[in-house]
């Protein structure tokens, strides 16, 4: 009896309380990160869009030229997996691997050799 007596005495409750509270903020906090994400992706998804259609009217290039290229880039990394997987370059010096974008090592501060393609994003 002492055990139930224990579980629903006034300081446990007022854990169980705080608890309750703390997760609560969290599913808030991630619920709004996801509402941004999602605004973000609608973002993005109007962008490519217009870019597409403007493309599409300036040249006389058609859809399955855009998935033709989507399946190119896709397999850049060797995974058809429906994603870019970031570009890397060896270090010359320390021999490990940088994004690509970058012009100097993060690891060493060495230029890295500009013969690799640069990543778009």
């Amino acid at each position: 009896m002492d055990i139930f007596w224990e579980a629903a005495s006034p300081g446990s409750i007022g854990n169980v309380a705080n608890d309750v509270e703390k997760v609560s903020h969290t599913v808030e906090s991630q619920n709004a990160e996801i509402k941004q994400i999602n605004r973000r992706i609608d973002r993005l998804s109007l962008a490519c869009q217009a870019m597409w259609e403007l493309l599409r009217d300036a040249t006389d290039f058609e859809e399955k030229d855009i998935f033709a290229k989507m399946q190119e880039v896709d397999l850049r990394d060797g995974v058809a997996d429906g994603k870019m997987t970031p570009q890397t370059r060896e270090c010359p010096s320390c021999k490990r691997q940088s994004n690509a974008r970058r012009n100097i090592c993060i690891y060493c501060g060495s230029a890295l050799p500009a013969d690799a393609k640069p990543a778009f994003s």
